[in-house]
């Protein structure tokens, strides 16, 4: 006699959680193959979904944010669905309750607020005053004295020297006349701390060219083209770019600036001129 086995057919509210997405998944006729697609997993861990071993997903955000999006894929409500979820797996944790913030009542007399105001506010207005008159004081310091001295020409220094003497606010004031002032400025040279050096550039071809001296002023900046030349001086050194070195012909203070062979290639070159 053969043994009839019965399948356990489970009721609306015995399925839970996956149960129900794959309840879902069969009454829309979709196949397991197109939601593991969608999820972009495996068909194994599809099924672990659809019988609630979330265990095999790995972590529980993983297993949690699957049932969401297969949730939607057959419009079941997300929240049911994680609500299912907390309810069989409770190593995930109950989701946080957030409950109204609790206020705190300050029990705090009115008059102290009050006193506590006026003292900060005379605080301020001392500080404010203590400043103030410490300020007014360094004024007061740096005015020079008076003096009641008054100029009395000395006979035997001569007319010319009394001349250049006048008299202002009580005190002697001494000028030099215009001309010596004049031969001061004249007398001090202009001495260049940093010597100059003169650089001439004749092309015979296109070769780009930038130039700059120590000061970091750029001396020239352009494309030579044959039969240009070129005059510049700065500061010593000086900083030469070559994009074609065959194409030029330099001279430093009236001299040539020789090129050796590894100069002559056609590739740019860097020169560091220095003074003469």
């Amino acid at each position: 006699m053969a043994k009839v086995i019965k399948k356990k057919v489970l009721s609306k509210e015995q399925v839970a959680g996956g149960e129900r997405l794959h309840v879902a998944r069969k009454a829309k006729d979709i196949p397991i193959e197109k939601i593991a697609q969608e999820l972009n997993l495996d068909e194994e861990k599809v099924r672990a979904l659809e019988t609630n071993e979330f265990a095999l997903l790995g972590a529980p955000v993983f297993a949690k944010g699957h049932l969401r999006n297969y949730a939607k894929l057959v419009d079941i409500d997300v929240k049911d669905i994680m609500t299912d979820y907390y309810k069989l797996d409770r190593a995930a944790g109950l989701p946080p309750v957030v409950g109204e913030r609790r206020r705190v009542h300050l029990d705090i007399d009115p008059l102290y607020l009050i006193i506590g105001a006026i003292g900060i506010l005379f605080i301020i207005v001392m500080a404010y005053w203590f400043f103030s008159r410490g300020m007014a004081e360094d004024d007061v310091s740096t005015v020079p004295p008076a003096t009641n001295e008054r100029f009395i020409p000395d006979p035997m220094r001569g007319a010319e020297s009394v001349n250049n003497e006048r008299t202002v606010n009580e005190s002697t004031v001494v000028e030099f006349p215009a001309d010596n002032a004049a031969l001061i400025e004249e007398d001090a040279p202009t001495i260049s701390a940093t010597p100059q050096i003169e650089i001439e550039l004749s092309y015979i071809g296109d070769c780009w060219t930038e130039i700059s001296d120590n000061a970091g002023r750029r001396l020239f900046y352009d494309l030579g083209q044959s039969g240009r030349v070129v005059k510049v001086s700065g500061d010593a050194p000086v900083q030469v770019f070559l994009g074609d070195a065959r194409a030029v012909d330099i001279t430093v203070a009236g001299n040539p600036w020789p090129l050796t062979s590894s100069m002559l290639t056609g590739q740019p070159i860097r020169l560091t001129i220095p003074a003469q």
